[in-house]
């Protein structure tokens, strides 16, 4: 309560203080440390939570900052705070993918996605291990690379009954090819 930021943080919205104003503070103990000759604070707002303060001052001129200065500063506060939040997304995202991962990596059996085209966009370490590839050989191959032409119209007719139903039918056989020549089921 008794600092400009904390002003702005209570009240929520943009402080501009002049020089009168200031000493007034000064004399009323409302202000910790030196006080400025003006002063200018908005908030941070992420969806109407105040995350922070960007503030700005002149200890020298009176006049150094007037209104204009004040709706240029609150326009940069939404950007930083756009940022941090398009940050913060980033971080969870991230960590959400991370523990995806670990999850995917942690399952025994093969697990794989393909995009629409049949594409491997996502393969595990069983599922490498069990077709003799590197994940990095796997990524982006297409089904006709690693699966019978039988398999390939299974799945996609799994596929589709699963679009239809949303549900999965019944546990499939299928026939995979490793890089050796072997055929998996």
């Amino acid at each position: 309560e008794n600092s400009l930021t904390g002003e702005v943080l209570l009240a929520q919205k943009p402080v501009f203080l002049n020089q009168a104003e200031l000493q007034q503070r000064v004399a009323e103990k409302r202000i910790i440390g030196t006080a400025p000759k003006i002063w200018l604070g908005v908030p941070l707002k992420i969806k109407e939570e105040v995350i922070g303060i960007l503030a700005t001052q002149s200890y020298d001129d009176p006049h150094h900052f007037d209104i204009i200065d004040l709706d240029v500063l609150n326009s940069v506060s939404a950007q930083v705070a756009l940022a941090i939040e398009r940050k913060r997304y980033e971080q969870v995202i991230v960590a959400s993918e991370r523990k995806y991962r670990n999850i995917i990596e942690s399952i025994e059996d093969g697990y794989y996605e393909i995009d629409l085209r049949g594409n491997l966009n996502l393969v595990n370490q069983a599922m490498c291990k069990m077709l003799g590839y590197d994940e990095n050989d796997l990524l982006g191959m297409n089904t006709v690379g690693y699966m019978s032409m039988k398999t390939a119209k299974r799945i996609d007719k799994e596929f589709d009954a699963v679009l239809k139903n949303g549900l999965p039918g019944k546990t499939l056989e299928l026939e995979f090819y490793r890089k050796d020549g072997n055929t998996r089921y």
